[in-house]
């Protein structure tokens, strides 16, 4: 059986120096962060690791959930777990249609 073929049609991402209100974190963080240093002055948004479609939102709002990137419990003490709303818009370079 031929392997299937995958094309990536578009793609996202955040500035690594994106953050969101609430206290400083990161402070447990022993490995390096790509000379950021730490505590961060307020919660990271490092990425979101789940995504679920809003209610009442007509297919184009979504929820989030935050993932905090630090590795291990242990050293996550101070990341406050949210969840996020957006509303991207999906219209771009590869003829997006929203």
């Amino acid at each position: 059986m031929a392997d299937p073929i995958v094309t990536l049609k578009g793609f996202a991402s955040l500035p690594a120096d994106t953050f969101s209100a609430g206290p400083a974190s990161g402070a447990a963080l022993t490995n390096p962060t790509n000379g950021r240093p730490t505590p961060f002055p307020s919660q990271p948004v490092q990425g979101f690791s789940g995504v679920q479609f809003a209610p009442d939102g007509d297919g184009s709002v979504f929820w989030f959930l935050a993932d905090n990137g630090f590795g291990a419990k242990n050293n996550s003490a101070d990341f406050l777990l949210r969840l996020y709303q957006a509303n991207p818009n999906f219209a771009g370079t590869e003829s997006g249609d929203r």
